[in-house]
């Protein structure tokens, strides 16, 4: 089992969102259908997937050790290919008749499990 001092606090958040998109599926399964536990699957990785890219990017923009142009180059390059692959997948998952209500529940994993992990950051401080 990892512990709470194996895993970054990026690492974390990732991890929560896992089980809470996980939950949120069971739940939607439980209590709807299996489309409405696929379309929570879809958000909650979507939104996984963009956190843990944002926040690879974002430790090479505060790395002092890098050459800040080149970090300016490549997080203006990596932020415009994840943004345009999140609209494609967004675009085939609208197409593909998602329930979106489910689909939201399961792109706001990550923001509830940073809501979690938050009360970790302050207790961290102390």
């Amino acid at each position: 089992m990892l512990m709470k001092n194996d895993l970054d606090f990026a690492g974390r958040i990732g991890l929560r969102s896992i089980l809470f998109t996980l939950t949120f599926a069971i739940i939607a399964f439980a209590s709807h259908s299996l489309n409405a536990s696929i379309a929570v699957v879809t958000g909650g990785l979507l939104a996984f997937i963009n956190f843990r890219l944002s926040s690879k990017t974002l430790k090479k923009i505060i790395n002092p050790e890098i050459n800040p142009a080149v970090v300016k180059g490549m997080s203006f390059v990596t932020f415009l290919f994840r943004y345009l692959m999140l609209s494609v997948v967004l675009y085939i998952a609208i197409k593909s008749g998602i329930n979106p209500f489910f689909f939201l529940i399961g792109l706001s994993s990550v923001v509830g499990a940073a809501f979690l992990s938050y009360n970790d950051l302050k207790r961290e401080a102390i």
